[in-house]
C-alpha cells in the first residue's frame, strides 16, 4: 500500500473514532450540572472509540515516517 493511501486510511479511521466518541458522549445526555463528567465517563468506559482513534493515528504516523525514511 502506498504512503498516500496509508495516510488517507489513518485519517479516516481516526476520524471515525472521533465521530463514534462524540456519538457516545452525546447519546442520552442527562440535563444536570454533571453532564460533562458523565459524558466523559461514558466515552472512557466504552471499548471502541478511543482505540479506533489511536489506531488511526498510529497508521497515519507510520505513513508519515515511511515517507521520510530512505532505505539504501
Amino acid at each position: 500500500m502506498s504512503n498516500y493511501w496509508l495516510e488517507r486510511l489513518g485519517s479516516i479511521v481516526a476520524g471515525g473514532g472521533i465521530i463514534y466518541a462524540a456519538y457516545l458522549g452525546t447519546k442520552d445526555i442527562p440535563m444536570n450540572d454533571l453532564w460533562a463528567n458523565e459524558s466523559a465517563h461514558r466515552i472512557m468506559s466504552q471499548t471502541g472509540p478511543l482505540e479506533a482513534c489511536a489506531l488511526g493515528i498510529i497508521i497515519w504516523i507510520y505513513a508519515k515516517w515511511r515517507k521520510t525514511v530512505v532505505v539504501r
